[in-house]
């Protein structure tokens, strides 16, 4: 199966008519392209720009991917709702 072909399956579908090389999670080392979402996913193949894009287009982390949330920071003199 073409990588591309199995993110069209996961997300259910193309964004077009936008193209992998809009999205941002499209990088590139030298020649070789690679999406962010499909190595998240494990995938191992590389990309190409060229492709219509996946309807995860834009998205910063695959649904129901468990994300590390960041701590929250406070703030010096921020007062509290607790306090």
């Amino acid at each position: 199966m073409r990588a591309i072909s199995e993110m069209y399956m996961r997300s259910g579908g193309t964004a077009s008519p936008r193209y992998c090389d809009e999205c941002p999670n499209l990088t590139s080392i030298g020649k070789h392209y690679d999406c962010k979402l499909y190595q998240e996913a494990g995938g191992t193949k590389h990309w190409q720009p060229s492709w219509v894009a996946c309807k995860f287009f834009g998205l910063k982390h695959l649904p129901g991917q468990a994300v590390p949330e960041e701590p929250e920071q406070e703030i010096d003199g921020q007062l509290s709702l607790f306090d």
